[in-house]
């Protein structure tokens, strides 16, 4: 039965389709989330094709550069009913290898509107991604794709403008952006989430023509001067949830400020492409590949994408395998493996 439904996806290759028809009919309401970002895998044999020396920020070897093959990835993040409660489901959707000279933006871009053209007409999707995306081709396709919005931390040196002011009515073409914002005198950071102060109002930027919802944080000394950036291109009163949905989405924050801050609280779950990177590097082989060429190694890659997909989404999709709903993708795993073991 595994076999079956993972040829299912491997021939489709619609993974986030499955993803969508998990979703419960009361969780129909709820955002459901593409998240994109990148990663690196070190190899150390000279001959794959697209070898290269790549910048690595998180200095995972003591330099900041590494030799081996830099991947694009999508996820789908689903909501889901697990003993009960709502839950995030999350898959990959499938993955890019990046090529001297490509742009990854450009690769991310034609992933994302690969995915949004295989959505149902009514269903939207909230793009979140860290700092690097939110330029070039990916605020082309958020800007020009009504099924799309946008969740993104953006570099601290973005400018902020003030809401335009009302026509006057004089001669001359009116100001399409007030003024510019200073991060801590314009924003009210009043509300404390942990060791930081938040603070949020609608703006507008260089990066989108309509007015986007920007939140500021900033670490909690009165010697810090250094704040992060969130944007969003859709608009809190938008995202329709009760005061119920609200406390689950946004346990940390105060009540009275929960669906002010709920884009803020919704970037968090671009965290489940990071644990897909870890779970699939260090249980499921992702960097053990030997083929040499490009076209290998993604496919390599990709299925096991499926794999993992399979195995995530089969208690979801068949009772029999329903109470493994809970378990973590790696229980799935050797549980499903020793069922197909025994049948061969």
């Amino acid at each position: 039965e595994l076999c079956t439904f993972a040829l299912q996806l491997y021939v489709g290759l619609s993974c986030h389709k499955h993803a969508l028809s998990c979703i419960p009919e009361e969780y129909s309401n709820y955002p459901i989330f593409l998240i994109i970002d990148d990663t690196l895998q070190p190899k150390y044999g000279t001959h794959f094709e697209d070898y290269q020396l790549v910048f690595d920020h998180a200095r995972h070897n003591g330099s900041n550069y590494l030799k081996g093959h830099c991947f694009v990835g999508l996820v789908i993040s689903v909501p889901v009913e697990i003993e009960g409660k709502l839950r995030y489901l999350s898959v990959p959707v499938g993955y890019r290898l990046r090529s001297r000279g490509e742009n990854k933006l450009e690769l991310a871009a034609n992933m994302v509107e690969q995915a949004i053209q295989e959505f149902p007409t009514e269903t939207k999707a909230i793009l979140l991604c860290d700092s690097w995306y939110p330029k070039g081709a990916i605020r082309r396709i958020v800007s020009s794709n009504p099924k799309l919005e946008l969740i993104a931390n953006v570099r601290v040196d973005t400018k902020l403008y003030d809401l335009p002011h009302a026509p006057t009515g004089k001669r001359g073409r009116p100001a399409k952006k007030g003024r510019v914002l200073d991060c801590h005198l314009d924003f009210d950071l009043d509300t404390q989430i942990g060791d930081y102060r938040v603070g949020s109002r609608k703006v507008m930027t260089n990066l989108f023509p309509d007015p986007i919802y920007a939140t500021i944080t900033t670490y909690d000394s009165e010697n810090s001067s250094s704040y992060r950036i969130f944007i969003s291109t859709i608009m809190p009163e938008d995202i329709l949830l009760d005061d119920q949905e609200l406390e689950t989405f946004c346990p940390e924050i105060p009540e009275a400020e929960r669906n002010r801050l709920l884009p803020y609280c919704l970037y968090g779950f671009r965290w489940a492409i990071e644990v897909i990177f870890y779970e699939q590097k260090t249980f499921w082989s992702f960097g053990k590949y030997m083929v040499r060429s490009k076209n290998g190694i993604e496919s390599y890659v990709n299925f096991l994408a499926i794999a993992y997909s399979s195995v995530q989404l089969l208690p979801f999709t068949q009772k029999k395998y329903a109470h493994l709903k809970a378990e973590s993708s790696q229980v799935k795993k050797q549980l499903i493996g020793m069922a197909i073991q025994q049948e061969v």
